[in-house]
């Protein structure tokens, strides 16, 4: 387990966690455009998630880049 997931690990007991692939990270899409990259576009995509899941309310936890 990489050293930056051990968060993962603490919270999971009392929390349902959930990681997500943001923007340009991992197998995601990649753009040159840097409106591809913007809070708004990335916040979209986090309230998509959370819809997705069923949740009403989250909170969240990490980066916005």
């Amino acid at each position: 387990m990489r050293a930056e997931n051990n968060w993962i690990d603490k919270l999971k007991d009392y929390f349902t966690v959930i990681t997500i692939d943001t923007r340009g990270h991992g197998e995601s899409d990649q753009s040159y455009n840097p409106d591809f990259y913007s809070v708004h576009n990335i916040i979209k995509e986090i309230e998509t998630v959370v819809k997705k899941c069923g949740f009403k309310e989250f909170n969240y936890f990490g980066p916005m880049e």
